[in-house]
């Protein structure tokens, strides 16, 4: 196994990659479209429990709009959209300040998946900024 393998493979962290080729730009960037998908998937399954626990009250359409709007910025993320994942983490991080200010327990308990979801959008920004950098580097080849 050569230095530059060996090395590549050390600096491979799933939480935080040391990002220097495209391959890894593009996993640290898939985190994002992850924690998209998680959060659209887990908005969906309480949305439909509470259908089902509370049949007679009418459904919320705010969790629907969230859904759509991680929805598609997911879809940005997976196309490289800077602006997309630079959204994905501001509006992540403004729905937690949010729901801390009218639901402090609920933010409480669910803070170990804020910091796990903040990572993930912190590391999709840095994933589609460098792949962006590295496709100027190389030229249009990547």
């Amino acid at each position: 196994m050569s230095d530059e393998n060996r090395n590549s493979s050390r600096n491979f962290n799933k939480f935080w990659p040391h990002i220097t080729n495209p391959e890894v730009a593009h996993y640290a960037a898939s985190q994002g479209v992850w924690a998209c998908g998680i959060i659209c998937g887990f908005t969906v399954l309480n949305t439909i429990m509470f259908m089902i626990d509370y049949p007679d009250r009418p459904v919320d359409l705010v969790p629907l709009v969230k859904v759509a709007l991680f929805g598609l910025i997911g879809i940005g993320i997976h196309k490289k959209y800077k602006a997309s994942a630079i959204t994905g983490l501001v509006l992540y991080l403004l729905l937690f300040i949010l729901k801390f200010s009218f639901t402090p327990i609920q933010a409480i308990i669910s803070s170990f998946f804020a910091v796990f979801f903040t990572l993930a959008f912190i590391n999709s920004v840095r994933g589609v900024h460098k792949w962006h950098a590295l496709k100027l580097e190389r030229g249009s080849s990547v």
